[in-house]
């Protein structure tokens, strides 16, 4: 793998780049199950009107259209063109009727995503997607500026153990914080505590808070934590940090903590497991 550093301040292109590579392999994974159970928790009823962000393929998309019925509007938000390709074919040999639009999740275009008539959403969705915003906060405000009165947002986080890169990045940019001047850092799950805090302070009310069962497990070898950490900040949202040397730097500090905490020749396991976020607007 090449030494050169995505700068941050490409994220979101990253991103893009990153999901559209992926597109026509995606559905190859434990998403369409982990999409399927999150539906079941989602509750939509007939009628519903929802808006699924970053759709990716479709895979909360489509099935929330089955549920609401002909009487429901079911709108999905992607910035990766080729994702959202591969939602339309499915939408089309499903025959559901859904409207796929191309946006930044962060940055909604209210007159693109809001169909004729609707002031709001029953339901705002964002499954597997929450963790890759710059900013969880700003996210939640901004999706709830879609919701109808006592309208939900039904998001998910993988949990801590899933998140260990995360954790290093985050000791490391707090630690550092002042002394490189960084303003922007995604705010990483510490627990379900730390959840409710963030999403209370948006004003919304938590309805329901839990994990899911494990879809699955992986290995990670800490020897080659130089190449894990050179892949994982191409995503990093510390979009102050776009100097190459800082970057470089930034980097080795994690690989530093990392050999630390678990030592120079181990090997770690992962679960993938979620939690589930249910937020009501409040009226």
């Amino acid at each position: 793998m090449s030494s050169t550093t995505t700068p941050f301040n490409d994220r979101l292109s990253s991103l893009v780049a990153e999901y559209n590579e992926r597109s026509a392999s995606y559905d190859h994974s434990f998403h369409p199950l982990q999409a399927t159970d999150f539906v079941e928790r989602a509750s939509f009823l007939k009628g519903h009107n929802v808006l699924d962000v970053a759709c990716g393929t479709g895979l909360v998309t489509l099935q929330a259209k089955f549920r609401v019925g002909d009487g429901g509007t079911v709108v999905g938000v992607d910035a990766a063109e080729k994702m959202l390709d591969v939602a339309r074919r499915k939408a089309q040999e499903t025959e559901l009727d859904v409207r796929f639009v191309p946006g930044d999740a962060l940055n909604l275009d209210r007159a693109a995503v809001l169909p004729k008539g609707l002031s709001g959403f029953d339901v705002v969705t964002c499954a597997t997607a929450w963790n890759l915003m710059d900013d969880p906060f700003q996210a939640l405000v901004h999706w709830a500026s879609f919701l109808a009165s006592r309208g939900r947002i039904i998001a998910d986080l993988p949990i801590e153990s899933f998140q260990l890169c995360g954790n290093i990045i985050r000791e490391i940019f707090e630690e550092q914080r002042e002394v490189w001047n960084l303003s922007r850092h995604r705010d990483w799950v510490s627990g379900a505590d730390s959840i409710k805090k963030l999403i209370y302070s948006t004003g919304l009310q938590v309805e329901a808070l839990y994990e899911t069962e494990s879809y699955g497990s992986g290995q990670i070898k800490t020897e080659l934590a130089s190449e894990m950490f050179e892949n994982y900040l191409k995503f990093a949202p510390l979009r102050t940090l776009d100097n190459p040397k800082l970057q470089q730097r930034f980097k080795e500090l994690c690989v530093e903590r990392f050999h630390e905490i678990y030592g120079p020749q181990s090997t770690l396991r992962e679960d993938l497991r979620f939690y589930i976020v249910i937020a009501r607007k409040c009226p």
